[in-house]
């Protein structure tokens, strides 16, 4: 069957909590993609599809990292 994949996925970043700058701390954020396939059934199928099929697919992917503390001048 012919396969279209939409060029663009779209992404997105949340960053549910950052500590302050001055102090340092974990990040814990999230990291989402989401793409479209357009499928267009071939031959006789196409009469009951005549515009194809989108199927849509999501993912996330939970992240965490800690930011170091500014060094204090000596």
């Amino acid at each position: 069957m012919p396969l279209k994949v939409e060029e663009s996925p779209q992404l997105t970043e949340t960053i549910r909590d950052y500590p302050p700058p001055d102090m340092g701390g974990a990040i814990d954020g999230e990291v989402a993609v989401k793409t479209t396939v357009l499928v267009t059934p071939p031959f006789v199928l196409r009469m009951y599809c005549p515009e194809g099929m989108r199927l849509t697919s999501q993912h996330s992917v939970p992240y965490t990292f800690v930011v170091l503390p500014p060094k204090k001048a000596k």
